[in-house]
């Protein structure tokens, strides 16, 4: 009898670890990144996430901004606004990660953890042929106007060793004020750019750097 006992509790133990209930990571973690919008259709706020088109909003449990000075209070969404979406769901209940529902607009199929205002007053749409991205200017981009190329690189480095890589060049087709639109033809991943904007910079260069 006690060697059945131990044998229950050794396979029970077994369990637990797999489980990730006494080892290794009990969470998973996803996120994505996307633009909110204002549809005039349903007369409310939505998030474009390129290629997923508009998905409403999550409930979150909060919301905050790094632009955002004040403190303890939750940052109220507005047309324009970069955002990261987190997710954080038990490994042990769900093995198919989040998933973005096929309907209009999409929907999650669960709550976020939270959602992070990273940018202000950009808009990032999907037209023929590639996708028109407007943004503020900045020191960088002020002598910068219609017709010119800019090319947006993300400068970083891994053991030690600088690298500077293109994910996107686009031609700008409009500037009004302080807000300069790139015309962008489709890319490789372009889910990816979001992510990667908060960490790029804007160049303008006659030859531009293709590759790492």
């Amino acid at each position: 009898m006690k060697r059945v006992l131990s044998f229950i509790l050794a396979v029970f133990s077994i369990l637990l670890c797999l489980a990730g209930c006494s080892g290794g990571e009990k969470y998973s973690y996803e996120s994505f990144f996307g633009v909110v919008d204002y549809s005039e259709e349903l007369s409310r706020l939505v998030v474009y996430i390129p290629s997923y088109g508009d998905v409403e909003l999550p409930a979150c449990k909060s919301c905050t901004a790094r632009f955002d000075e004040s403190e303890g209070n939750d940052y109220q969404l507005k047309e324009g606004d970069l955002v990261e979406i987190s997710f954080r769901y038990e490994r042990a209940w769900d093995e198919h990660g989040v998933a973005i529902m096929e309907t209009y607009p999409a929907r999650f199929d669960r709550s976020a953890e939270g959602i992070e205002a990273i940018r202000e007053n950009i808009s990032y749409k999907k037209v023929d042929k590639g996708y028109l991205f407007s943004f503020p200017r900045s020191a960088e981009t002020q002598d910068l106007g219609v017709g010119d190329t800019v090319s947006f690189i993300q400068h970083g480095g891994k053991d030690g060793a600088a690298y500077e890589k293109l994910y996107a060049e686009g031609e700008i087709v409009s500037s009004e004020g302080d807000i300069l639109t790139v015309f962008m033809k489709f890319y490789e991943d372009e889910y990816k750019f979001l992510a990667y904007y908060d960490g790029m910079t804007v160049e303008h260069r006659l030859e531009p750097l293709y590759g790492e």
